[in-house]
């Protein structure tokens, strides 16, 4: 466990062992403690400081440390305490309350909450509190949501997040005074056995580049919607892309050269935006960004239902996280998808933690703040590069006696980059790299281990 001083950057001690105690009398007597054991010993270590960072990884129990570290702030403060706990989604505030009702039956009697989303923290300027608590706390690092933290009145803070940037950190250590930073990576936890060891499968993939089975579609600002399509050469992509005198262009080509294309229009843009920096420049790159992995997503969804069938037939528990709404609506069905644009999520997720449904499929919901109950596996369909995302989704099979977790990636694209990023999390001894063909077709192959 790792512990420093958030501003000035000093280490209290080294990393140590999370989980054993070894007695002084016999050196070789090791007890393994239970993850509530931990829990309770970092309370100790805690329980003294008014600003706690728990930067744990999804799974340890980062809830039910606050919950320690909130009695011990009202046994302190020895009245019943204001709390403002700030959450990242309306539907957190379900969430949390059921926790707190798990772990502090009288929170209602013990303490007087607000439970309010950092979208509408902008009300609560000026404003005092016994205890302030940010769950997901990177989320509150933002211009606009700083200065709100810089006009509250205080006595203690906790900050949880599995994902917090040492520059968000730096922030609230700027707002608050020094935080005790409490850390708990991911592979920490896996090698101290506080998590069990998972079966991380990397499913290869490869794009094709024979057959002409794509299209780019190029259109430029005299485009209308009677605009006719002419049948471009790929040669000439660019010149079609430049020229306003092709309204409307359709490029035959191969997956390899779609994606190539799109990766083209990004770094054009990127370049665009690095020499001149307007705001429209940016827009573009990104949207080139949104369209090229859209696109690596949307090939992957034969693979995917492949694998979700075996998954299915092995009576697994699983999530899948897709690129888009409509791959979500495509690889789910009404009753297990959701998502920004349909309502009553929150009621699929309740049939899904009282296994009325075994699956799941979701875009960026539930990847924090979310309990979700015995999720066996994890599917992650698109990678990105977003480290914090992938430790979030990566984190909700972790809960499971056995948990998987398959993983989609093309060769020779910008996946590895996100791959090479996301696995730094991981010891390689849990990853097995498979081709989809020996996953699919050959079901009593044993993958080899990339060397």
């Amino acid at each position: 466990m790792l512990f420093h001083d958030a501003r000035a950057g000093r280490h209290d001690s080294g990393r140590v062992s999370l989980n054993c105690v070894v007695s002084n009398e016999n050196p070789k007597n090791i007890n393994i403690m239970t993850k509530k054991e931990i829990q309770d010993r970092e309370f100790y270590e805690l329980r003294n400081y008014h600003q706690v960072a728990l930067k744990w990884a999804t799974g340890v129990g980062k809830t039910r440390e606050c919950c320690l570290l909130l009695w011990n702030a009202r046994k302190v403060l020895n009245k019943r305490p204001k709390v403002f706990l700030v959450v990242a989604e309306r539907s957190h505030k379900k969430n949390w309350a059921d926790e707190l009702a798990k772990w502090m039956p009288r929170w209602k009697e013990e303490y007087d909450f607000t439970i309010e989303c950092y979208a509408s923290l902008h009300k609560y300027y000026s404003t005092e509190w016994d205890i302030v608590i940010c769950d997901e706390a990177h989320h509150g690092g933002s211009k606009t949501r700083v200065p709100v933290f810089e006009t509250m009145k205080t006595k203690y803070v906790f900050l949880l997040s599995a994902t917090l940037p040492q520059a968000v950190l730096s922030e609230y250590s700027r707002v608050f005074g020094s935080f005790k930073v409490s850390l708990v990576r991911l592979r920490d936890a896996i090698d101290d056995n506080i998590l069990p060891d998972p079966k991380v499968w990397i499913l290869q993939l490869t794009l094709d580049n024979k057959e002409m089975n794509e299209e780019i579609v190029i259109t430029n600002k005299t485009y209308t919607d009677n605009a006719q399509p002419i049948i471009g050469d790929y040669k000439k992509r660019w010149n079609y892309y430049s020229n306003n005198k092709y309204p409307y262009v359709k490029i035959p080509c191969t997956q390899k050269q779609k994606y190539d294309w799109l990766t083209e229009v990004y770094e054009h843009w990127r370049r665009e935006y690095v020499d001149n920096g307007f705001v429209w420049q940016d827009n573009y790159m990104k949207q080139a960004g949104i369209q090229r992995k859209r696109y690596m997503g949307e090939l992957k969804d034969p693979y995917a239902k492949k694998v979700l069938k075996r998954i299915k037939q092995r009576k697994k528990r699983f999530i899948c996280f897709c690129t888009s709404v409509a791959q979500c609506d495509r690889l789910g069905n009404n009753r297990c998808s959701i998502h920004s644009k349909k309502r009553k999520c929150q009621d699929i997720i309740d049939n899904f933690n009282s296994k009325k449904i075994d699956q799941l499929y979701a875009v960026g919901m539930t990847t924090e703040g979310t309990n979700l109950t015995d999720i066996q596996a994890g599917v992650i369909v698109q990678l990105d590069g977003k480290e914090r995302l992938f430790v979030q989704k990566y984190g909700r099979a972790m809960r499971a006696q056995y948990p998987e977790q398959y993983i989609f990636y093309f060769k020779g694209t910008q996946d590895e980059r996100y791959l090479g990023n996301a696995l730094k999390n991981i010891d390689e001894k849990f990853i097995q790299y498979v081709p989809m063909e020996v996953m699919v077709e050959n079901k009593t192959s044993k993958p080899k281990k990339r060397k």
